[in-house]
């Protein structure tokens, strides 16, 4: 029965978690400059997902960009290096063209996969209480999902 709930007292799932939710910064500052916070939670904020694609393909051009990712990787992923387990990767800049588009690879899918871990982290719980209340009440409660588009 405790085995499920073991990795959420595991400060790796923290970190890990951390790791995915850095790349939504980049989603924060697009959405400030770009058009605006209005309506990002619902499916007309879906322009949020490709807009910082360039930006993160330019980004990953860059040699360095592979060591940074690295480093940061090693830190966060791993944070416990010293209790037997090494990291399968080693950070470095790029060496070669192949190199660089993996690491534009790998921006895209942590940035991608950071967005949906944010998304759930805010509405899940939100969800969770709103289908609690609703089946705990004799009316039923209508509530919109954050993904509905009305109109």
């Amino acid at each position: 029965m405790i085995s499920p709930l073991r990795p959420l007292a595991r400060t790796v799932t923290y970190t890990r978690w951390l790791h995915l939710l850095l790349a939504v910064v980049l989603a924060a500052v697009v959405a400030l400059v770009h058009p605006g916070l209005g309506g990002v939670g619902t499916a007309r904020g879906a322009w949020l997902l490709l807009t910082p694609l360039p930006l993160l393909a330019a980004a990953g051009m860059v040699p360095r960009t592979r060591l940074a990712e690295g480093m940061q990787a090693q830190l966060l992923l791993f944070p416990a290096r010293g209790a037997g387990r090494e990291p399968a990767f080693t950070a470095a800049p790029s060496a070669s063209r192949g190199d660089r588009w993996r690491t534009v690879l790998w921006l895209v899918l942590r940035y991608e996969t950071g967005l949906a871990t944010a998304f759930l982290t805010l509405h899940a719980p939100a969800l969770a209480v709103g289908l609690v209340r609703s089946s705990s009440s004799p009316v039923p409660v209508r509530t919109p999902l954050p993904w509905t588009v009305e109109g």
